[in-house]
């Protein structure tokens, strides 16, 4: 054997070892190849034998909306005597509902910003104390 054939023996090898010892996919991208038993060791967030699933948001980010409501798009969509980013938090009996410009917290509406009263339903226009006292800009 030459020395020429000794090379592409050892480049066919070396395809040939990499074909066989590759993982699914080459994991997407998202996770690194155990070589031991071409497994995936997928990265944070995803899942699957090629690491092409993410890992489900609802339950593990959002907690199942803490049972208080459903996850749509990967979002809570809270029932009605919920609200909050996981509908952890309960209303009860606020004036108004808020508006939709806030949440109930103890039958008390805790306004979005920009908005203020008992029921939300005032737009704050200006929202610096004394507006800035004409030395700056709101």
């Amino acid at each position: 054997m030459n020395k020429h054939t000794t090379i592409i023996l050892s480049t066919i090898s070396i395809i040939f070892i990499s074909t066989v010892l590759s993982c699914p996919n080459s994991c997407s991208g998202r996770g690194e190849c155990n070589t031991s038993d071409n497994s995936c060791i997928c990265e944070s967030g995803w899942t699957g034998l090629d690491c092409s699933e993410t890992t489900n948001f609802c339950s593990e980010i959002l907690k199942n909306c803490s049972g208080n409501g459903i996850c749509l798009n990967n979002a809570c969509a809270c029932t009605a005597e919920w609200t909050g980013p996981i509908c952890g938090i309960k209303l009860t009996n606020c004036q108004n509902n808020c508006l939709g410009h806030g949440f109930c917290l103890n039958g008390v509406c805790q306004c979005d910003a920009g908005f203020t009263g008992v029921d939300c339903g005032i737009v704050q226009t200006n929202t610096c104390p004394m507006n800035c006292s004409g030395h700056g800009i709101c």
